[in-house]
């Protein structure tokens, strides 16, 4: 690219580099040796490429990817560093990454959004991923600006401390439970019967898991070994057909679910056993007699 040209292009971006840097550095200093360095390096990099169709998309990824740098030169990792800077290179793919760390703790906050609660994680998104301004995200959802800066503190809050936890899966995660049977008692609903509701895997496990105790989708999440965003649309729907029943922000089930133990599946087979042969033979006469052709047993 031309010398003057290029020129020209930095100093449109030396005060919003200045900024970008401004918000992500603990003081001034830095934030000036950080915007020189990112300045140096776009006007570098646009001097020897001629290939560069998106030129302002092409400065941000050379910021992001400088800033890295520096997190790591200071001894940091991106999980110390602001968590806008996180996000913003999670809703970012150009700005790929430079270390393991870096795309380990990228796909971490990945999970770790699914975690917040949904009119949390409806703001992130749209705040970071699609770049809304807050002042639309609070229209679209009907509360304060005021809110939604709240909301986005909190979320802040609620992912600093997700990605330095760590998170420990039930054994439902690999070694999941299926239901034997489904029953109904009374009349089917509009919706057919019960087991139309517990056709999946998720859902029979939710039910199971919450069987004798209130848990919160992100518990059950864990447990699980899932995204909460999928917990928390099943739960929801069983809910409402009655299923389960909500206290505060914790399920439970609201139905029998029945965990015969070994001596219980004993006698219930001696007792199928028994029955069979009182009316093995009654049966075999009925059908005969009917006109079906029944292979005798030897």
């Amino acid at each position: 690219m031309n010398k003057t040209v290029t020129e020209k292009i930095i100093a449109e971006y030396l005060k919003p580099i200045f900024g970008f840097a401004l918000k992500r550095c603990r003081n001034i200093q830095d934030a000036e040796d950080l915007s020189q360095e990112i300045a140096a390096k776009a006007f570098r990099m646009l001097l020897i490429r001629n290939d560069i169709s998106d030129v302002d998309k092409y400065i941000w990824t050379v910021a992001h990817n400088t800033l890295s740098s520096y997190y790591r030169s200071n001894a940091k990792t991106i999980i110390t560093a602001p968590i806008d800077e996180s996000a913003e290179r999670i809703a970012d793919p150009s700005s790929s990454a430079e270390s393991d760390d870096s795309e380990s703790t990228v796909s971490r906050l990945y999970s770790e959004i699914a975690y917040l609660s949904g009119i949390q994680r409806r703001i992130v998104i749209a705040y970071y991923f699609e770049n809304r301004k807050q002042a639309d995200i609070a229209k679209e959802l009907g509360i304060a600006v005021g809110t939604v800066k709240w909301h986005l503190f909190e979320a802040k809050k609620e992912l600093k401390r997700g990605v330095s936890m760590t998170r420990e899966y039930g054994k439902l995660k690999f070694d999941p439970i299926k239901f034997k049977g489904c029953h109904n008692d009374g009349t089917i609903g509009t919706k057919g019967h019960n087991r139309n509701f517990f056709r999946s895997a998720l859902t029979q496990n939710i039910a199971y898991l919450i069987r004798d105790r209130y848990k919160s989708v992100n518990e059950i999440a864990d447990e699980l070994g899932v995204s909460p965003v999928y917990v928390e649309s099943e739960v929801t729907y069983l809910e409402k057909y009655g299923f389960l029943q909500k206290k505060g922000e914790k399920y439970i089930s609201s139905f029998i679910i029945n965990i015969p133990d070994e001596h219980t599946i004993k006698l219930q087979d001696e007792i199928y056993s028994r029955a069979a042969e009182l009316i093995a033979d009654e049966l075999f006469d009925g059908l005969t007699e009917s006109g079906m052709t029944v292979p005798r047993r030897t």
